[in-house]
């Protein structure tokens, strides 16, 4: 499991820049920490990414006037981001044909 973590962590750190520069290129940078609070944490074979509670408005908006950014949106089709899914497919891959090769 240790080195699909390390696998993990690489292809986290990816989505990370990926997430970072899709909230720059929308000038969301005004203090720096939507872009600064991107965080990613790996655990037992999951990528998990954390941000200010705030994204989601910025993200989807809302009805009293915040406009919607669609940053998820932007994060799916950004080349980092698509590079990293892919190595992550590989990894799971991987990860599945170590799990029944070794019974």
């Amino acid at each position: 499991m240790e080195e699909i973590n390390q696998a993990l962590e690489l292809i986290a750190n990816d989505i990370k820049t990926a997430l970072q520069e899709v909230i720059q290129a929308n000038g969301l940078i005004d203090t720096g920490l939507l872009r600064d609070s991107v965080n990613v944490k790996v655990e037992n074979g999951k990528i998990e990414i954390f941000t200010q509670d705030y994204y989601k408005f910025l993200d989807e908006g809302t009805r009293r006037g915040i406009k919607a950014y669609n940053l998820t949106e932007q994060l799916e089709q950004h080349p980092l981001y698509i590079g990293a899914i892919q190595k992550l497919e590989q990894v799971y891959s991987q990860m599945i044909i170590k799990i029944f090769t070794q019974k």
